[in-house]
């Protein structure tokens, strides 16, 4: 009992303290659908950027259910009506996290280096991400977009093929160049990155052996996100 009472205190300190406010400003608003091979169905999730590349946000309601499954045993919840907002600061590597379900509200800010095991699987050599224009287009949501290879600078074999909607000019580089770091760090690898990415709104992701993700909808969005003990988003 002394334990569980520790416990809620420490929770309740945590969750409950004062945070820095924090606003988001987001402008692009994309739907993907993500196939599930295993239970041959698709997954979606809509997720908001910013045209920096420093934000990203999304509601995802399977995510606030499992997440209330974690926390919440009673098995008599109904946890369909729940609701799970994150918010990803990819330059600090912050998670912002808000769950709500009835009276239960929790909000986490989180160090995302915190949560990641450290591998001992260096990187051997430097990392130098090409990306490579094809001239081809692939038609998504009713347009006509560009693709690219990206691919190791040592290792074309086996690209990855993209879809940017080079017109809605997200900073790539912005987005990923703190998590490849982070996954230096966290392999211990004594390499370094570059990477040479356009700039644009990244719609889809297809390797050799099939699609990992597709935009089934793509919008211009002026939302913003006040974060201090919760979300407060106004559309």
């Amino acid at each position: 009992m002394k334990k569980l009472l520790i416990v809620f205190l420490i929770l309740s300190c945590t969750i409950g303290a004062k945070g820095q406010e924090l606003t988001v400003n987001l402008d692009y608003e994309v739907t993907y659908t993500i196939p599930a091979p295993r239970r041959n169905t698709s997954d979606t999730i809509t997720v908001g950027f910013t045209k920096d590349g420093r934000y990203l946000h999304s509601n995802i309601p399977f995510l606030g259910e499992d997440f209330g499954r974690s926390v919440l045993k009673n098995p008599d919840f109904d946890l369909s009506n729940s609701d799970a907002n994150f918010v990803l600061d990819t330059q600090q590597m912050l998670f912002y996290f808000h769950f709500n379900f009835e009276d239960n509200i929790m909000f986490m800010k989180m160090n995302v280096e915190n949560f990641i095991p450290v591998e001992r699987d260096p990187l051997e050599g430097d990392l130098d991400l090409i990306a490579e224009a094809t001239g081809d287009k692939i038609n998504l949501v009713g347009n006509s977009y560009p693709t690219f290879l990206l691919y190791p600078k040592n290792e074309p074999e086996e690209p990855l093929t993209l879809v940017m909607d080079t017109n809605r000019p997200v900073n790539n580089l912005n987005l990923i160049n703190e998590f490849v770091e982070l996954m230096l760090r966290k392999t211990e690898s004594e390499g370094s990155a570059s990477f040479d990415i356009p700039n644009g709104l990244i719609l889809g992701a297809y390797t050799t052996s099939g699609t990992l993700f597709e935009a089934i909808s793509v919008k211009d969005i002026n939302s913003s996100i006040n974060i201090s003990n919760g979300f407060n988003i106004k559309e």
